[in-house]
């Protein structure tokens, strides 16, 4: 796993979108889904490019900050549509809390 954070952090999740010669482009429309698969699996979040917390940095390059609630392993994967079509996927780790709340 590439990233572990504890529960009470906040993940900062990134996208890039290049065209075939590494230019940044933009989608035309842009969502990302995150969620927990281990130990349970847990409802996918869902967030829009407009109306929900993604920010974009520069031309092909985004992120969203996700609150880590809960330990186990978190997937995400972005999704953009139409001109510039293209999705990244990635995960990341929470530790289990060993003390306090």
């Amino acid at each position: 796993m590439s990233n572990t954070y504890d529960v009470g952090d906040v993940a900062r999740v990134t996208a890039t979108f290049t065209n075939s010669a590494g230019v940044g482009v933009d989608p035309t429309s842009l969502a990302m889904y995150h969620g927990i698969t281990r130990p349970v699996v847990t409802p996918v979040t869902s967030l829009v490019y407009g109306p929900d917390s993604i920010t974009r940095v520069t031309t092909g390059q985004f992120y969203t900050d996700v609150a880590v609630n809960s330990h186990g392993e978190w997937h995400y994967r972005w999704i953009g549509k139409g001109a510039n079509a293209a999705a990244v996927e990635g995960k990341f780790g929470a530790l289990l809390p060993i003390v306090g709340p």
